[in-house]
């Protein structure tokens, strides 16, 4: 008994503080010591199991028969022996699994005193590994359903695990994707049998690449391109206990959306620099942040010149204050849009349309100012030009040489050039016939050889043609180049009521910065349209004019002698009469009549009297005074009125008339004759209501003249004269021959 409690405050020592429960039995297997561990593991105190045969504490008698075979086995064991998760039932009822480790104590002599059975509860750890196994589980059918190939490679770079989807990325290599393959065999398996593309490298070379990323500290994304064309996109990353996690993503459809979206930036991007206006992008301090190559012209460089660059750098202060306002406004937020009239950087002058148009970021705020600007100069010069037409063409203060100054001014000013002229071309002859002209180079009535000026060039190919340097084309080939050095032109064939006339032009002796286009041309028609119309219509008033003329002159004018009729005779001698009763002025007629004209006609032929009348009238148109009128008023009469003429003045004139038809005419191949005429004279007295009174008196002279003999002046009875007709002043007496 003695030995026994020694031996029990010995094993108190020994096992007391074990984590794990501590049973000790006798021989005979009842239970002689159990520490505290074992009284919490199976919820008895020490005095309920102390003196008790074990078999209590085991699941079933099952379970206890197995334990003593397994006791029976292990006794004669020199170092004891484990039973792996024996089945326990604690005072609660409820079972539990334990590791149990057994052995016996014995004396001296060998024989067995006790036996020592020490027990682990392992509840906690079966259900960490039913975790663990239930995680890993997951870990799998989730690695499984993954779209991704993942890959996990231990510190060695040995293969521990992969899924599915992995061995469909590398068919050709899937033979060697299983655990405790080298990394580097995989890789090696995969380029032999073409696997993948190496992008023209060496295979040394790429695997040697691969192999630095994957072993990188901090491995970055590759992109990989397998031999069928599809990508992958490779994610690795290093793991605490040194392997290295990966998935690989098909990003196949992602690398055609950015080739397609590649190819759609470049279409884009030619499509800007192909658009004939500016496209560009301003940060809100006018940082240029992108510009098309068609705008960048605008500004005499390239895009490459203008991005990074403020916008101030290049224009003048005029421009800024023209767009600041603007600007300003879609900095704010708002969408701006005007037109204006702008210097840029090329030297050039454009009218534009600008439209401003904010751009926000996700958080609403505006980053920048999208500019889009169209050059509307051409909409710009053909409404001013349009408005001009119709100014000039309505204008009633002008007259037709006036108006196509105008015009020529008005085109001169459209197309910057200093001069502009219509010149008429007929046969091999230029002749400038309207001009006007900054630098006076040109005048109206200048001719030289079309063949040798623009203009001939013009002709020759019959279609307006224009050039901004003639001296770096063929125009400089023109003798007019060599004259004149004109360096800018633009012309067109004048064409009037469907023939060709000449030319519409304007030139200049500096080069044009701004080349000609489609729209220069259409003004230029605009103006050879309007002025070949003025000019026909001119031609037509003219024309018109002259038949108008013509009619007059056949109205009021004998055919036969060229003099006044009868009709235009008396109303022209009414008028001269009422106005010499006005002023107190003397008024005389005197009528002649060829003598023996009917013995002329039925001797010699009507058409040798009328060669008499012919050259009676021009004999006496001779004598005659400007101012006086003088007509045919019967068959071979004519008569004359005599303006400011006393009686007196009128007789001696009579006779210088007389005198002057009297002499030889030829009339006929040898034959000639003396023609001789009577005159009867009369003046206007105050009583006369009209010229017939006063013919009549002159008429009874002419009679008179006729019954004394022929070839005389007869004056009217002078007592019937009115005395307060005044005497004709020395002034008025104007025949002096």
């Amino acid at each position: 008994m003695q030995d026994l409690e020694v031996s029990t405050a010995t094993l108190v020592a020994l096992f007391a503080e074990f984590d794990d429960a501590v049973f000790v039995t006798g021989a005979d297997r009842r239970i002689i010591y159990v520490n505290h561990a074992a009284e919490k593991m199976f919820g008895y105190g020490a005095d309920e199991m102390v003196g008790r045969d074990p078999a209590f504490l085991y699941a079933s008698q099952d379970e206890y028969q197995r334990f003593a075979a397994w006791r029976d086995a292990a006794e004669g064991a020199v170092g004891g022996d484990r039973l792996r998760l024996a089945a326990r039932r604690r005072k609660s009822g409820d079972v539990f699994r334990v590791d149990v480790t057994s052995g016996a104590l014995r004396d001296d002599k060998g024989e067995v005193r006790a036996y020592v059975v020490i027990a682990r509860d392992m509840t906690w750890q079966l259900k960490l590994e039913a975790e663990k196994s239930s995680a890993l589980n997951r870990l799998e059918e989730a690695l499984e359903s993954l779209n991704e190939g993942f890959a996990y490679f231990d510190a060695d770079d040995r293969l521990v695990l992969c899924n599915e989807r992995y061995r469909q990325f590398y068919p050709r290599s899937s033979g060697l994707c299983v655990p405790g393959t080298p990394f580097r065999d995989i890789l090696m398996q995969g380029l032999e049998a073409g696997e993948v593309s190496t992008g023209g490298r060496s295979r040394k070379a790429w695997l040697e690449d691969r192999l630095a990323a994957h072993r990188s500290p901090s491995p970055a994304p590759v992109e990989q391109q397998l031999a069928d064309g599809r990508w992958l996109l490779v994610n690795e990353r290093r793991t605490r206990d040194g392997g290295v996690a990966g998935v690989r993503t098909d990003i196949t459809a992602l690398k055609q959306a950015e080739a397609r979206a590649r190819q759609a930036e470049l279409r884009l991007r030619v499509l800007n620099d192909s658009l004939p206006c500016f496209i560009g992008e301003l940060a809100k301090d006018q940082t240029i942040r992108s510009v098309n190559e068609f705008g960048a012209l605008w500004y005499g460089r390239t895009s490459h010149d203008l991005i990074g660059r403020k916008m101030g750098d290049f224009v003048a202060a005029d421009f800024m204050r023209t767009v600041r306002p603007y600007f300003d406004a879609a900095c704010a937020g708002e969408v701006q849009r005007f037109i204006a009239t702008l210097d840029y950087p090329d030297g050039i002058t454009r009218d534009v349309d600008v439209c401003y148009t904010p751009d926000f970021n996700d958080k609403g705020q505006v980053e920048a100012v999208f500019v889009y600007a169209t050059d509307i100069s051409h909409l710009k010069t053909i409404e001013r030009v349009l408005q001009g037409l119709y100014t000039i063409t309505s204008s009633r203060q002008l007259d037709a040489q006036q108006k196509i100054e105008a015009v020529l001014r008005l085109g001169s000013e459209a197309f910057g050039l200093a001069n502009g002229l219509v010149a008429r071309v007929e046969g091999d002859e230029h002749e400038v016939e309207f001009a006007v002209s900054q630098d006076g180079a040109f005048k109206a009535g200048q001719k030289r050889p079309a063949d040798r000026t623009y203009c001939g060039k013009v002709l020759a190919a019959d279609a307006p043609l224009a050039v901004e340097f003639a001296g770096l084309s063929d125009f400089s080939m023109l003798p007019s180049y060599e004259e004149m050095a004109l360096e800018a032109y633009i012309g067109a064939p004048l064409v009037v009521d469907g023939e060709t006339y000449g030319t519409v032009c304007f030139c200049s002796s500096l080069p044009r910065s701004k080349p000609f286009g489609d729209t220069d041309k259409e003004i230029l028609r605009l103006f050879s349209d309007w002025i070949a119309h003025e000019i026909g219509r001119e031609r037509d008033i003219r024309q018109l004019q002259e038949a108008q003329a013509e009619l007059r002159r056949l109205a009021t004018t004998d055919d036969l002698t060229g003099v006044l009729n009868r009709r235009e005779f008396i109303r022209r001698t009414e008028q001269e009469m009422a106005r010499a009763k006005r002023t107190g002025m003397p008024f005389a007629l005197a009528i002649m009549d060829i003598d023996h004209f009917k013995e002329i006609n039925d001797t010699l032929g009507h058409l040798a009297g009328d060669r008499v009348l012919q050259e009676v009238a021009n004999q006496i148109r001779q004598v005659l005074r400007p101012y006086d009128i003088f007509g045919r008023i019967g068959g071979e009469e004519f008569c004359v009125a005599l303006p400011s003429t006393s009686i007196e003045e009128a007789t001696a004139a009579a006779e210088r008339l007389r005198e002057a038809v009297t002499a030889c005419h030829q009339l006929d191949g040898d034959m000639c004759t003396s023609v001789t005429i009577s005159v009867g004279v009369a003046v206007v007295l105050e009583s006369d209501a009209g010229v017939t009174a006063v013919l009549s008196r002159a008429d009874t002279a002419l009679y008179k003249a006729k019954d004394r003999g022929r070839n005389q002046v007869v004056v009217a009875d002078a007592a019937k004269v009115d005395t307060l007709l005044k005497p004709i002043g020395n002034k008025h007496r104007l025949w002096g021959d």
